[in-house]
């Protein structure tokens, strides 16, 4: 990665204090913040971050590629 620890991946920081990956996600209705955890790598950050986007707030993904049973269609969708 560059120098400045800069990512791709949307919702993907470089925590500089704990010198890892830290995803976090805003919430569009309340419009606050929810860290989602520090990881080794900005990939591992980007999928927690798809994750909790598909599963939680019923949106796509964005930054990985998630294969699931159903799809791409949000949980408890008929």
């Amino acid at each position: 990665m560059a120098a400045g620890r800069s990512s791709p991946y949307i919702g993907v920081f470089w925590n500089r204090v704990n010198r890892r990956w830290q995803a976090r996600v805003t919430i569009p209705r309340t419009g606050r913040t929810r860290h989602l955890g520090c990881f080794s790598t900005d990939f591992e950050a980007a999928l927690a971050y798809d994750l909790y986007r598909f599963k939680f707030l019923q949106k796509p993904p964005v930054n990985c590629h998630i294969e699931t049973p159903h799809g791409l269609d949000p949980p408890n969708v008929s």
